[in-house]
């Protein structure tokens, strides 16, 4: 029988890893931030942080993508109107990601 995968449960977790990494990111930097780090502020063990990622690499590239992604979704709705002009849409685009 197939395993299934409870997402809600399997995003949250990841989501933890994440949270604790961009902190130390940001308190440590990234070369002083190690995946032990990571496991002493989540809690958890290196199989469980394995299971989510391949590589303290693969964990950048999860921070990095989440945060495109918060910030593409902050300036999303200036891109979508249509009563803003092309240029108004880049300068709103621009002050969006300069806020992020």
């Amino acid at each position: 029988m197939a395993r299934t995968i409870d997402i809600e449960r399997h995003t949250s977790r990841r989501d933890r890893y994440l949270d604790a990494a961009q902190r130390l990111i940001q308190s440590e930097g990234y070369e002083r931030m190690s995946v032990q780090d990571v496991l002493d502020a989540t809690d958890t063990s290196k199989g469980a942080f394995y299971h989510y990622f391949d590589s303290k690499g693969g964990l950048l590239d999860g921070v990095i993508e989440r945060m495109i992604e918060d910030g593409m979704s902050a300036v999303q709705p200036i891109l979508d109107d249509p009563d803003r002009s092309a240029i108004d849409k880049l300068h709103g685009m621009f002050s969006g990601i300069a806020a992020f």
